[in-house]
């Protein structure tokens, strides 16, 4: 999927006529806090309701106001949508501007739309448990943590990595297909992985949960 097929067609946008007061209008009536100024169908930038409601004289067109057309974050039509989740999260985005390589503007995408292809395409929606293993960088390898997965009939829907700032461990976020995955913990286990976190669905992993606490008991004695 391209992200020019996650357009919204409900966001409106904005010219260099329009006044601060009007654009200020304009984002309390659609319920957003940025929108996109186009000129002759071209992307000229973002503007955001902060920097208007900071200006001296918002009566005044944007035209008159230079400083407002400097913010241009926009990803190309072609782009694919993790690109798009990658930019509203770095520049704290609530629309997305979708340009092509000559800048034409083709559409916004919204962060509800976002929010809806993540869920649907990264497994969000589908049953099943999710998993955090810790593990020292130099041991990461996803190939054998789907290995001891698929030993035990269990799917991966979904991975993430992230790296812990403090202590330079790896956290290996596993969404699979099963809510009942003691067999599973088991074996990551026997093979040193350490479980930090367990979340499934009751009654299935209040049941797994009691007794992994029972096991780490044991073995800490």
């Amino acid at each position: 999927m391209f992200a020019k097929q996650l357009i919204s067609a409900q966001i409106p946008t904005l010219n260099l006529q329009d006044t601060g007061d009007a654009v200020l209008q304009l984002m309390s009536e659609v319920h957003l806090e940025q929108l996109v100024l186009i000129q002759d169908d071209s992307y000229k930038c973002l503007i955001q309701e902060q920097d208007i409601l900071n200006l001296e004289r918002p009566e005044l067109p944007l035209s008159e106001n230079i400083s407002l057309l400097n913010f241009r974050p926009a990803v190309f039509e072609n782009a694919h949508p993790h690109e798009a989740a990658r930019l509203a999260v770095q520049q704290s985005l609530n629309i997305v501007p979708v340009i092509d390589k000559d800048e034409k503007y083709h559409g916004a995408i919204s962060l509800e739309n976002l929010l809806e292809y993540i869920s649907e395409h990264c497994g969000l929606l589908e049953p099943g448990g999710i998993i955090t293993l810790e593990v020292k960088p130099n041991d990461y390898s996803l190939s054998e943590i789907a290995r001891i997965c698929e030993s035990n009939d269990i799917s991966i829907l979904q991975s993430g990595v992230y790296t812990n700032k403090d202590t330079g461990m790896l956290d290996i976020t596993l969404k699979i297909n099963r809510v009942e995955f003691s067999a599973l913990i088991a074996s990551f286990e026997r093979y040193e992985y350490k479980v930090k976190e367990m979340f499934g669905e009751a009654p299935a992993f209040e049941n797994l949960l009691n007794r992994y606490n029972l096991l780490m008991n044991y073995i800490n004695m």
